[in-house]
């Protein structure tokens, strides 16, 4: 709890655009309250926290209406997917829903492995709402419409694939070196 509320005074204090993605181990250390710990917050144990954090109210309301945006279509379609796929579905939805409200308590989307589940599931999700718009007649279909997902979407997929592999290689507190004097210690301070 102590670091959600030292959490909450680093949103306060970058309310429109946060920190910057990746920055929450380094600048956390700078907002922790008083009597400090020996433990060593790397994340904020909150992925919704450490989200508007990082990302601002900016990257909030894009994030929310990403969630708006898919929860509205699977929920418009539920209705219409046959019976024998209406259980699948729901086992879909469960585990979305699951997986969301443990990102209260912990951070498990920032581990690659279960981020990438957690995408899967997602699109499975979508992919299965996508068959209630199967017509009779179509051999296909519906293929998403308009200029987002024909070029911009792509872009914005390769680009965050460039930015994981630009971080440098040894994070912190392990890029620190140990002072060998009293003046590189004061040199190391900001």
């Amino acid at each position: 709890m102590s670091a959600w509320a030292s959490g909450l005074r680093i949103v306060e204090d970058f309310p429109a655009v946060g920190i910057g993605l990746g920055t929450w181990p380094e600048l956390f250390t700078r907002y922790r309250a008083r009597p400090w710990s020996d433990l060593y917050f790397s994340q904020a144990h909150n992925d919704y926290l450490q989200l508007i954090a990082e990302t601002g109210m900016i990257g909030l309301a894009l994030a929310a209406w990403f969630i708006l945006r898919a929860g509205s279509f699977i929920y418009r379609r539920f209705a219409d997917l046959p019976g024998t796929i209406v259980p699948v579905q729901a086992a879909l939805v469960a585990a979305l829903a699951i997986m969301c409200v443990v990102e209260c308590f912990d951070f498990d989307l920032q581990i690659p492995a279960i981020a990438f589940f957690f995408a899967m599931i997602l699109g499975l999700t979508v992919r299965v709402s996508w068959l209630s718009s199967i017509h009779d007649d179509a051999d296909e279909y519906e293929k998403p419409r308009g200029v987002v997902a024909r070029i911009w979407a792509p872009i914005a997929a390769l680009g965050l694939l460039v930015a994981t592999f630009v971080r440098p290689s040894i994070a912190y507190p392990y890029n620190l070196e140990t002072p060998g004097s009293v003046a590189q210690a004061g040199a190391q301070t900001p």
